[in-house]
């Protein structure tokens, strides 16, 4: 039997410090003003009138200051600063490549998005940039660094992850042991979690968009079809993603909320336990979509209980009874000797430790090196999202 693994890769906030700072640059021009009052004799109306207008004056003073901190403190990024060396793979609308910066050394992953003058377009880079921006709140999400464009790519600077992905990961295991698939399910609830206590869904959650960092950690990846702003019951629409890690609702061009990411979740929790879709049918008499419309999840019968009763609840039709919608998934009995704060601190050692075995090399040939590199005057699209991480 040919796996579900190789089947699917063929088809595939003002701080105190300026509080202070405003404070002090008050009192020194108040004591600037008793000064001159001790001197020259104005009138009282003029005194409270001068005063207003200190007081504005001041305001400037330390708006401009606090512009000029800002501007000395966030580096430009541009083309010139990366050394590129070779291609990662395929992100959604772009392909990704490793790249290190030229003073730190630092190594990234660049995702390059040849432009188009299609609108929609423009809203996706923004989108996945503004994502990029609040994923620094989880440790299990992929973090944005900086977001820059010339006049016929943009490109999206994110961490890089060195373990590859947990497609990857599962094709060389095939399955993964009990106490695997417990601690890397358990920082994917986390990330997911924090997705979507921000009102984000991910809608195409499946291995490939998964990575795994040199040291073992789990980071989801790629939010080029991420939704934004669906909170609680509120629903969208509009079908996309990976057919084979869809929720039956979405299949069946109906409304949605972040209920279909804990479906995905849970055919790629079946993955990592037996290496294949519980939709999967060996017969070949349904095709994946019409088991997920109309088919029972068919699970091995060796399969621990505790994980049947995991998968049964995640890969509920109805989707307002799909756990992770609808009740506590870190309550489960499968993770009932997890301490979920170690868990979000990173404090387990991770059960696989992983190399980075790319070479130093640099490869060549790079079509957007070739392009111009000047910023465009007249393409807006990145304007707010040039910085995303004001320390680097």
């Amino acid at each position: 039997m040919v796996s579900v693994s190789k089947k699917r890769r063929r088809e595939e906030e003002k701080t105190t410090d300026e509080e202070m700072m405003t404070k002090k640059i008050k009192l020194e021009d108040n004591i600037s003003i008793a000064a001159n009052d001790h001197h020259v004799n104005i009138e009282s109306s003029r005194k409270r009138s001068r005063s207003s207008e200190d007081s504005a004056t001041v305001e400037e003073r330390n708006s401009q200051k606090r512009r000029r901190i800002e501007a000395e403190s966030l580096p430009e990024h541009m083309l010139t600063n990366y050394k590129f060396h070779w291609g990662l793979g395929r992100g959604s609308f772009g392909k990704v490549f490793l790249a290190s910066t030229q003073m730190k050394k630092e190594r990234v992953a660049v995702k390059v998005i040849r432009k188009t003058p299609k609108e929609e377009q423009k809203d996706m880079i923004q989108k996945e940039a503004r994502i990029l921006k609040v994923t620094s709140g989880s440790p299990f999400l992929c973090h944005g660094y900086a977001a820059f464009q010339t006049n016929q790519y943009a490109f999206l600077v994110m961490e890089y992850a060195g373990g590859g992905s947990l497609s990857n990961l599962l094709s060389i295991k095939h399955h993964l042991k009990k106490r695997h698939i417990i601690f890397y399910s358990a920082e994917l609830i986390c990330g997911l979690q924090y997705l979507h206590s921000l009102g984000i869904i991910h809608r195409d959650l499946k291995p490939g968009n998964i990575l795994l960092t040199c040291e073992g950690h789990m980071k989801i990846a790629d939010f080029g079809v991420a939704a934004e702003g669906v909170f609680d019951d509120n629903t969208i629409g509009e079908k996309t993603g990976t057919s084979w890690y869809m929720a039956p609702e979405m299949l069946a061009n109906k409304k949605y909320n972040a209920a279909i990411d804990w479906w995905s979740f849970g055919i790629i929790l079946s993955e990592m336990a037996t290496g294949r879709s519980p939709f999967e049918d060996d017969s070949c008499k349904h095709d994946v979509k019409s088991s997920i419309l109309t088919e029972k999840p068919v699970f091995p019968e060796w399969m621990s209980a505790t994980l049947q009763d995991l998968l049964q609840k995640l890969l509920k039709k109805r989707p307002h009874k799909r756990l992770g919608v609808n009740g506590n998934i870190r309550e489960h009995p499968l993770y009932k000797n997890i301490n979920w704060e170690d868990v979000e601190r990173q404090r387990i050692p991770p059960p696989i430790r992983l190399e980075d075995n790319h070479p130093e090399s640099t490869t060549a040939n790079l079509p957007f090196l070739k392009c111009n590199t000047t910023k465009d005057s007249d393409d807006t699209i990145l304007k707010c999202f040039t910085y995303l991480n004001p320390s680097w």
